[in-house]
């Protein structure tokens, strides 16, 4: 079993996939633009593997072009990788392992006595002229808790180290995710629930 820390993910400071797994050797990760890569966990592909965020199965093959993790690694709390035969409990489509994605809450964002907060954030790559601009607020009071994150990436086709534009590897895309939590006071039961949309309208290649 091998985990991605909160404390790795920080100083990563991850923007894709590759990011996120950088130095985990038993994961490699296909593909340079974000919303089409492939996750290999000892050569076999993401299918044979059972996906989860935040406990929920995640569909494959969404699209045959696409990856079947679309998530925005900036508000993943930690990742947990377990190669080989799955449990049982792990369910089906598991035939090669599992992992596991967990998306931060308000209260990893809050210091103790704190009850609301927010962040921004404005990035720019110069290759592909590319735009991304993040959003999130947050609060919790009496052992009530809600997030709303979105981000937006915008930009051109990027280029090669020899200065040719590669087509269909320009950013279109947006995320928003929202989480809502209650937890007992006196008993300590915790539910939980969380959406998240991603879109891309970026033009990609068939191959």
């Amino acid at each position: 079993e091998v985990e991605v820390t909160p404390g790795d993910l920080e100083r990563r400071a991850p923007s894709d996939l590759q990011d996120v797994f950088a130095g985990v050797t038993a994961v490699t990760i296909g593909n340079a633009i974000a919303p089409v890569q492939k996750l290999y966990l000892h050569g076999i592909e993401d299918s044979q593997l059972s996906l989860t965020v935040d406990g929920v199965r995640q569909p494959h093959g969404t699209f045959h072009h696409a990856g079947n993790v679309l998530i925005d690694p900036g508000m993943l709390k930690a990742v947990e990788i377990r190669p080989g035969v799955a449990a049982a409990d792990d369910g089906p489509q598991a035939a090669a392992g599992t992992i596991k994605f967990e998306t931060k809450d308000a209260r990893d964002l809050l210091r103790p006595g704190e009850t609301y907060g927010g962040f921004g954030g404005l990035r720019w790559d110069s290759n592909g002229n590319t735009f991304r601009e993040t959003l999130g607020l947050y609060f919790q009071a009496d052992g009530f808790e809600a997030l709303a994150y979105g981000t937006n990436i915008d930009g051109g086709d990027y280029e090669d180290g020899a200065g040719n534009e590669i087509d269909g590897t320009g950013a279109e895309l947006y995320n928003i995710l929202g989480k809502a939590a209650w937890t007992g006071l006196t008993s300590g039961y915790r539910l939980e629930v969380s959406g998240e949309h991603v879109h891309d309208d970026g033009d990609r290649q068939i191959r």
